[in-house]
């Protein structure tokens, strides 16, 4: 069966629709076009017909005696959503405004966005018919021991690669630092402050003082297609290790970490590299997965006050093991350690996880509570049973976070 594209494109867009479907034609595999000009008639084709790919402009009227509205085609994607998985893919005429694409990632599954020009049909193209995804871009930025940064990007997105040094105000990094290590602090609400890390983050590394790194990073961004196709790593000396990278935000994108839209690393300097190997070679992978629920006090961990630390129950644990579960389960063999009944998650034994981890694993996934302390240079992974909780102490583990989501 030919894969099929419905182009909901308003009528003053007449000349765009001609060019997309001529385009369209002569693609190397055949593909069935259908179109519309409302809202109202596109809603009506998506529910009698399939297709692979939605695509609809910005500027749509609701129906036929509707007046055209810009957003109207962000409107009709929204209400595909609630309804559909069909792929989605919205047109704008310029640069994205960050409310716009806010509300397409919230969407679930994300409605897709691109700007209008001269390789839309081809974009159109490559993904009804899998064409191969743009090529990454690797973005490297480091510390030297004398507290210099510095940036590199290569790949080949970018062959002839670029580099230089990176300017950020030492007041900045040392509030930054302090947001940093506050943030556990605010329970609830961490996100918010998180967030606001990664704003400050952001508007120090694409500042005027390091424009030519916004300029080199935009282009390898541009010739990558994206966030989503770049891989980004910090090396830090053990002085920065405090500084929550995480949080940073991409350029021009909505306030959402890097790390949620393609992979982000942070490891301190001399280090083994973070390496994605296992994703690209094609060999059964074994995963272990572990859930476990470790709310409750922690004896051995203790506050400034030397009261027992208590941890909030993790409510996302076993949705959080699913996903990862189902992720690698076509990729070879997962394990899951977690209490018995299935039916909630529950704390997993110390001596079982310490068996367990003994074995050779490609990937090892923990979702339950884990910290890092600076003071002591430690890593712990809160474990034990409800009556007793007790802390398993890593004395040579950094603790890190690795995006899409996050990991120990």
């Amino acid at each position: 069966m030919n894969p099929r594209i419905l182009l909901v494109l308003c009528k003053q867009e007449y000349e765009r629709r001609r060019v997309l479907k001529d385009a369209l034609a002569a693609a190397p595999r055949p593909i069935e076009v259908s179109d519309a000009t409302t809202s109202e008639e596109a809603q009506a084709k998506a529910k009698a017909e399939r297709y692979d790919l939605i695509v609809a402009g910005y500027w749509l009227a609701g129906g036929p005696r509707k007046p055209v509205q810009p957003g109207g085609g962000l409107a009709f994607c929204e209400e595909v959503r609630a309804r559909y998985k069909t792929p989605l893919l919205l047109v704008l005429p310029e640069a994205p405004i960050e409310g716009i694409v806010a509300r397409c990632i919230a969407q679930l599954p994300e409605i897709a966005w691109t700007i209008s020009g001269p390789d839309l049909a081809e974009q159109l193209i490559g993904i009804v018919l899998g064409a191969p995804s743009h090529a990454p871009l690797n973005i490297e930025i480091h510390t030297t021991p004398d507290e210099q940064w510095r940036y590199r990007l290569h790949g080949v997105a970018y062959p002839k690669g670029g580099d230089g040094p990176l300017e950020l105000n030492p007041q900045f990094l040392d509030m930054a630092r302090s947001l940093s290590r506050s943030i556990p602090a605010f329970g609830e609400d961490w996100y918010t402050e998180f967030e606001r890390l990664g704003c400050n983050l952001k508007d120090a590394l694409y500042s005027q003082r390091n424009q030519k790194f916004r300029r080199q990073l935009d282009v390898g961004l541009s010739r990558s297609n994206g966030i989503e196709n770049t891989r980004v790593t910090f090396v830090v000396e053990d002085s920065n290790y405090d500084l929550a990278l995480e949080a940073v935000q991409p350029p021009a994108s909505p306030p959402v970490p890097w790390m949620v839209r393609a992979p982000l690393f942070r490891k301190v300097a001399g280090a083994p590299a973070a390496s994605a190997e296992p994703f690209r070679e094609e060999k059964p992978l074994k995963v272990l997965v572990v859930c476990a629920d470790t709310s409750g006090y922690v004896n051995s961990r203790v506050d400034s006050k030397g009261r027992a630390l208590k941890y909030k129950y993790p409510e996302f644990v076993r949705l959080e093991c699913e996903i990862v579960q189902r992720l690698f389960s076509r990729r070879g063999q997962v394990h899951v350690v977690e209490r018995l009944p299935a039916e909630s998650p529950g704390a997993v034994d110390a001596g079982e996880l310490k068996r367990r981890l003994e074995a050779r694993w490609d990937i090892i996934h923990i979702a339950g509570h884990a910290s890092y302390s600076a003071r002591e240079n430690r890593g712990y992974l809160v474990i034990g049973p409800p009556a007793s909780r007790s802390s398993w102490i890593s004395p040579t583990s950094r603790l890190s976070c690795a995006g899409p989501g996050c990991s120990t």
